[in-house]
């Protein structure tokens, strides 16, 4: 099984479709990234983000920034990288929130 896959699989869960594209999206940036023969460090230091958010980035993991996504693409794209899938990908979503407020939205029985 792939080390990407195995982190989200750590929490118990199931995969989903939008953790499925996280991880595609993470499988493109490190792609794009090697192609340009670029570390990390030199990554995350052109798209001003931080080495955690590149690394989050890069493994699919839920703890991703809506901007570093942005700033990511922006970066390789003006090195010339073109990934036309990653637009059309479901965005990124944080699961914690939405049980968070799904919860709150429930009406309390009692």
């Amino acid at each position: 099984m792939h080390r990407d896959r195995d982190c989200l699989l750590a929490t118990n869960e199931a995969m989903t479709d939008d953790d499925e594209a996280r991880v595609e999206r993470g499988r493109q940036i490190r792609a794009a990234r090697e192609l340009l023969g670029w570390s990390r460090d030199r990554l995350a230091s052109m798209a001003e983000l931080t080495m955690t958010d590149l690394i989050h980035l890069e493994r699919g993991t839920v703890g991703q920034r809506p901007y570093a996504l942005e700033a990511v693409w922006r970066t390789l794209e003006a090195a010339g990288m073109e990934i036309p899938q990653a637009r059309t990908m479901p965005p990124v979503t944080d699961r914690r929130s939405q049980a968070q407020q799904e919860g709150e939205q429930q009406p309390s029985t009692g």
